[in-house]
């Protein structure tokens, strides 16, 4: 059947079309391209095909199997590879193993629930908890039968515990989860129990298997390793458990008598009043952490302590670890909101320059929502999307109420956080030197003047190219090695642009441009029309809520994106 309609993506609240774009590298690749041509450069591919009363879609990791829900005088049916399954009350929870040769989903009859598989119903339970696959297929989850929960690992059924949490399986195959009897709770690793805690939180492992979780008895939390506790007194508190790139170190903040502290590799370093910003360079052997004494944080890079600040932000590692940048904030004194930003390179302050501080992030926070220019999401990580954050203790950056906000901008902050091309060679920002004054500085020299940075600097992977998105007169440019390579006709408050990349042999950029709507501008809907840009040509535009993971092949020809509407 033809599809009438968009069709869904899982929560029914999505719809879904794989768009491949692609570019033909030379003249000889579109003689040999097959008849009839597609419309110039540009192409979508439909994967599948649904009936228009489907109201759910799931598809396997290699896109090669498809299901979907449809609903029958009140009843639904999942649909897997064209073939019924049996009417439920209610489904949910269906997924593809991840090689996609099996599956699984939660059907309820009445009062009561059954995971369904390929091979069948399981027995019926009063409840039935998430479902996880493992690489190798087998499936776990959690069942409720007479007040008491039992993980079920391919069809045998664990002890009975008051309560479960956490069913997982390990790199290695081995599965593990937390239970509670009795008013105690311990990790479980296949048959093998851990030890009793009042409480249990955290519960991490690592590639090559190895198990970490937080157990609390009495007031004081101490860190298990491999059923292993560690030594000493605990801690009142545990937070930013964190493990090196390579898996072999670990380091965590724990606070002991009202002061906190970073162990690393076991060993407690000095007393803070808050800690913040942990990371280990990416070859394991640095570590670089913010504390707070006196109201003012400090940076600390390898035990040594460095620049005072009253906030940090964008602390980032080179790939090679030799490097070390971030963005440091000063309040401006007096009764200003202002803040006075620099980069910070190597332990060297860069020149500072004022933002206006949080005064317009709360002015403008109907902005950001909107998506906006010259807001706070103009330097969001992952795009203009709005991200809900509450205050936890050592960010030296959030409000002590729930807020919506994603990154500092140059125009708050006075600088952006600092980027490091691949090879380590090159750092860029952003700074807003002045009103309808904003620059991009690589490596200490400003370039261009532009009335905004749309967007964080970007380098190519060869690190010999940098790119970034600017607003002038109503314009959005695209700027490349600080020259204007293409450029597009925008209004203020409704034009925003996302997810700017480039390919892997650097010659090629794209980017998503996007016109929101009045719903959009108030925080309504992420909802609006978005097009993919690749070397300075629009494409297709479409009215959805993003348009995802833009992906060049490895040959670079070709560039592969998911619209989600």
């Amino acid at each position: 059947m033809r599809v009438a309609g968009p069709v869904r993506l899982a929560s029914g609240s999505l719809s879904l079309l794989f768009a491949v774009l692609l570019f033909p590298a030379d003249t000889a690749s579109r003689q040999a391209a097959p008849a009839p041509a597609p419309p110039p450069n540009l192409y979508d591919v439909q994967l599948a095909e649904f009936p228009p009363q489907a109201e759910d879609i799931w598809y396997s990791l290699d896109a090669k199997r498809f299901a979907w829900k449809v609903k029958t005088a009140n009843k639904s049916i999942v649909v897997v590879d064209t073939k019924e399954g049996p009417a439920f009350d209610e489904v949910s929870g269906f997924f593809f193993s991840p090689d996609g040769q099996r599956w699984a989903y939660r059907g309820k009859r009445v009062n009561r629930w059954v995971v369904v598989t390929e091979a069948g119903e399981s027995p019926a339970v009063e409840e039935v908890g998430s479902l996880t696959f493992a690489a190798d297929g087998r499936l776990i989850y959690s069942a409720k039968r007479r007040n008491n929960w039992v993980m079920v690992i391919e069809g045998k059924e664990s002890p009975e515990f008051d309560e479960v949490w956490a069913p997982a399986f390990l790199p290695d195959g081995r599965f593990l989860y937390a239970g509670k009897r009795a008013k105690k709770w311990q990790v479980m690793v296949e048959e093998t129990p851990g030890p009793l805690f009042d409480e249990i939180a955290a519960l991490k492992f690592t590639p090559d298997g190895r198990i970490f979780y937080l157990g609390k008895r009495a007031k004081s939390w101490v860190l298990v390793a491999d059923g292993v506790e560690s030594p000493g007194p605990g801690f009142e508190q545990i937070a930013m458990l964190t493990f090196s790139p390579n898996n072999q170190r670990m380091a965590f903040a724990g606070k002991r008598a009202k002061k906190w502290m970073l162990v690393v590799d076991g060993k407690e370093g000095p007393q803070f009043d808050d800690i913040s910003s942990l990371a280990f360079s990416p070859d394991g052997q640095r570590v670089a952490y913010a504390g707070k004494r006196a109201k003012k944080w400090v940076m600390i890079l390898d035990a040594k302590e460095g620049p005072v600040a009253d906030r940090f932000t964008g602390l980032t590692f080179s790939r090679d670890s030799r490097r070390l940048v971030y963005a440091a904030g000063r309040d401006k004194p007096g009764w200003s909101d202002n803040i006075i930003g620099c980069v910070v390179i190597d332990g060297q302050e860069g020149p500072s320059f004022e933002g206006t501080g949080w005064k317009e992030r709360k002015s403008g926070l109907s902005e950001l929502i909107a998506g906006k220019l010259i807001t706070l999401t103009t330097f969001a990580e992952e795009g203009p999307l709005v991200a809900e954050y509450s205050y936890q203790s050592g960010t030296g950056l959030f409000a002590s109420h729930v807020t919506k906000y994603l990154r500092l901008a140059p125009s708050q902050f006075g600088v952006s956080a600092p980027v490091i091309s691949l090879d380590g060679n090159h750092v860029a920002y952003a700074a807003q030197r002045g009103k309808h004054d904003a620059v991009i500085f690589l490596d200490g020299e400003p370039g261009p003047i532009f009335e905004a940075i749309l967007s964080t600097p970007v380098f190519s992977p060869d690190g010999q190219h940098l790119a970034y998105l600017a607003w002038q007169k109503d314009k959005i440019i695209e700027v490349v090695d600080g020259k204007n390579v293409a450029d597009f006709p925008a209004q203020k408050g409704v034009n925003f642009v996302e997810q700017l990349t480039f390919s892997p042999d650097s010659q090629r950029r794209a980017y998503v441009l996007g016109v929101g709507g009045e719903l959009f501008q108030q925080g309504g809907t992420g909802k609006a029309r978005r097009r993919v840009v690749v070397d300075g040509q629009a494409g297709k535009e479409y009215d959805v809520h993003t348009i995802a993971t833009l992906a060049f092949r490895p040959d670079s020809r070709h560039l592969a994106h998911l619209v989600q509407g």
